[in-house]
């Protein structure tokens, strides 16, 4: 999760699809808030692509379920003779002169020609099913064997859904479908998360991946996590991702899959990238990448200290998301204002509201400087620093702790 920089091994491909995309990659190389920036990382080409892909009407890696239908649709048809496929056959008398072993003859040519077509078509893999609590996963297969097999990408899966599970109390949908692509290379690829009935996912990975690159995976788990949060109007497609953004680093934190010195490290690194540049228009209305993206996580954290401050560390962001994902989730549209109310209403403030009226049309530049030291964190020499005698430490400390197990309240079925 560090910058990464290829000089030594040529191009990156990466790299070079981004300066190829029609909006520019902007990643401020100046230090803001007492930490040096950095430079673009892979992690940030890779959200910079997602944002400007080719005939994507949103920004980042949510569709409109017009697309998720049809590629259902797709689904379903896959593995079938497609009529188009099969020699034309009438019901015509035989011409006369047409010995009936001649007719034998061309019947048996058509049904040779069908069994060569049936043998063609490759059968798909058995989808496998994963348990998270009360979710039920299918899990489905694309592309060659991985080096691991699909009994290590099956691990994959079941790890980050543990990871997603733990911090909403549950996995967000009872009932959802993955598909796991294989691909040339050794990484987890992009992933995209579809508000279908049922919802799904669809991601790619290399074939000759390693076990520890999917321990270190974050991909999958923000894919995850857009379960948890109701369809919203584009104008709020900051919410999706930031949230995702924020919440993927904090889940691992809390599962013991990553150290929280790594989490606020990239956070002390990342964050300063949503801040608000010269032309910025607030969330609502600037939606270039790093402000879908990190700007969006910086409400998340702005919201999640202020909501702690406020219950004297009682409750917190995740109080407020937990209710939200136990009412609805990404096969559902809410208007941002049902969101922030129930969320509120979770934590007893009106945080997320009145932070959203701050920042939704003007540029809200917070202090980050004076945060991270109120948090009791600072850099130095690479290393991340921790003070537990900062004003705000316990809430540091808070946010990553493992919350209590919620009860498993009702949901609303997908």
């Amino acid at each position: 999760r560090a910058a990464v920089r290829d000089d030594a091994r040529g191009p990156d491909p990466v790299a070079a699809l981004a300066s190829r995309c029609d909006h520019s990659v902007s990643v401020s190389g100046t230090a803001r808030c007492g930490v040096a920036g950095r430079g673009p990382t892979r992690r940030d080409l890779w959200r910079a692509l997602r944002a400007t892909g080719a005939g994507r009407r949103r920004i980042g890696c949510r569709r409109a379920r017009s697309v998720a239908a049809a590629r259902m649709d797709r689904r379903r048809t896959r593995g079938r003779v497609r009529a188009s496929e099969l020699p034309r056959v009438t019901r015509s008398a035989a011409p006369p002169g047409i010995a009936d072993g001649a007719r034998r003859a061309a019947c048996c040519a058509i049904l040779s020609t069908l069994m060569t077509a049936a043998a063609s078509l490759r059968a798909a893999p058995a989808a496998d099913i994963v348990r998270e609590g009360r979710a039920t996963l299918t899990v489905e297969w694309g592309g060659a064997s991985a080096d691991l097999g699909q009994s290590g990408l099956l691990e994959w899966v079941r790890r980050s859904a543990a990871i997603v599970g733990g911090y909403y109390g549950d996995f967000p949908a009872e009932v959802a479908a993955i598909r796991v692509t294989t691909v040339d290379g050794d990484h987890v690829g992009a992933g995209h998360a579809f508000g279908s009935t049922p919802p799904h996912i669809e991601i790619s990975v290399g074939r000759h991946v390693t076990a520890d690159a999917l321990r270190d995976d974050w991909v999958l788990v923000h894919e995850m996590i857009h379960l948890a949060l109701p369809e919203v109007a584009d104008e709020q497609n900051w919410l999706g991702e930031g949230l995702a953004t924020y919440v993927e680093g904090i889940a691992r934190v809390q599962a013991g899959n990553m150290s929280e010195a790594a989490l606020w490290q990239e956070y002390l690194e990342s964050m300063p990238k949503g801040l608000p540049q010269g032309d910025d228009r607030g969330l609502d209305r600037t939606h270039s990448w790093a402000r879908t993206y990190w700007g969006g996580a910086l409400y998340c954290l702005i919201a999640d200290v202020r909501i702690r401050e406020q219950t004297t560390n009682r409750k917190g962001l995740q109080d407020a998301l937990r209710a939200i994902s136990h009412r609805a989730g990404l096969w559902t549209r809410w208007p941002v204002q049902r969101i922030f109310a129930t969320g509120d209403a979770a934590t007893g403030t009106t945080v997320l509201h009145d932070l959203y009226m701050q920042m939704k049309d003007q540029p809200m530049a917070p202090d980050l400087g004076a945060l991270w030291v109120d948090l009791g964190i600072r850099m130095n020499g690479g290393v991340v620093h921790f003070d537990d005698s900062a004003r705000l430490a316990a809430v540091r400390r808070a946010i990553t702790r493992r919350a209590a197990e919620a009860s498993l309240l009702p949901r609303v079925a997908p």
